[in-house]
């Protein structure tokens, strides 16, 4: 069934929700299994997907500015729909599983009657290939096309009986909770949430490590969001605590030198991390600065040393002519 339909119920229970929190219920409706009222387990879903859809986009001058909900005001949206009794929680606060007491879902009798349009489809199917004039004239198609035609009217119309084989499918979290085998959706929720997912585990690897970097921050007198996306950054490319520090001493330096009391942001310490990161090389000292230096540019360039009695002045004014007549290839 494509789109989404609302019942006068669910209709009704949105109505005070507020706009954040009616695009996230429409999402998690276009995304619910139909047949059993569950939605994140057959399609894992985030708080990012969420705030993503929600996105308002605002026309400013020639461009557009792109408006972002908070995950603190994504979180709160959710409240209001399990109170208001359109969702339920059933997985944890890294699991985003929800069941929707008030969606219409597919019946016992719908979900029969749709698999027997399915087999009918495939018997009729297996008719048509079976009829179908070969092209080879060996009548291999045909034959193969006839056979699967027959072998779906036996299944079809063969009683169940002791010794018959039943086809069975593989299990997947879908078919663990399924109102027709009576297995209820927390049992699934927690077999699912057993099962050991690499990139699930990453993510929450990434989110320890960027609340542990946004600690060290608040820790030394900065500002920091929640979920400040610098700091998942940081956290991604490995920053550790002792760098973070670093970075905040050298930003409130810089805000004791300027006399300023403006608050630390992230923005100011990204800026400073990134030299703690990749710290500039020395620049060279000039080579004028000494005679020593400058006597080590004459060799350079090949010319003798300084004169007697001559200053330094004239002697910088013939090692840089001979450094110009080296660059343009003059003896």
């Amino acid at each position: 069934m494509n789109g989404v339909y609302l019942t006068a119920a669910e209709l009704e229970a949105l109505q005070g929700c507020g706009p954040l929190a009616i695009t996230a219920y429409l999402r998690l409706r276009s995304w619910m299994d139909l047949k059993s009222g569950v939605v994140g387990l057959e399609r894992t879903i985030s708080r990012h997907a969420l705030l993503m859809y929600a996105e308002t986009n605002v026309p400013r001058g020639a461009g557009m500015q792109v408006i972002k909900p908070t995950v603190k005001e994504l979180r709160c949206a959710l409240d209001r729909l399990e109170r208001a009794g359109l969702v339920k929680r059933i997985g944890n606060d890294d699991l985003l599983v929800f069941k929707l007491p008030m969606a219409q879902t597919l019946s016992l009798a719908q979900i029969k009657q749709g698999r027997v349009r399915a087999d009918s489809e495939g018997r009729e199917q297996g008719r048509e290939q079976g009829r179908a004039k070969p092209s080879n004239g060996e009548g291999l198609w045909a034959e193969q096309g006839a056979e699967q035609g027959r072998e779906q009217d036996r299944g079809k119309n063969a009683k169940q009986g002791r010794y018959q084989r039943s086809e069975s499918k593989p299990s997947t979290p879908q078919a663990a909770y399924t109102p027709a085998n009576g297995v209820d959706a927390d049992s699934a929720v927690a077999a699912f949430g057993s099962a050991r997912n690499p990139k699930v585990e990453a993510d929450e690897a990434v989110m320890r490590r960027a609340k542990s970097l946004a600690g060290m921050v608040r820790q030394k007198g900065g500002s920091v969001a929640a979920m400040d996306s610098r700091v998942l950054q940081w956290a991604r490319e490995g920053v550790t605590e002792a760098q973070v520090g670093e970075a905040m001493r050298l930003a409130r330096a810089r805000r004791d030198e300027e006399g300023s009391g403006q608050p630390i942001g992230t923005g100011f310490v990204d800026v400073l991390l990134r030299d703690v990161l990749s710290p500039p090389k020395p620049k060279a000292a000039p080579w004028w600065v000494s005679p020593a230096s400058m006597e080590a540019k004459a060799r350079e360039v090949g010319i003798d040393g300084a004169r007697v009695g001559e200053s330094m002045e004239a002697f910088r004014a013939r090692v840089t002519t001979a450094m110009r007549r080296v660059e343009e290839g003059v003896a």
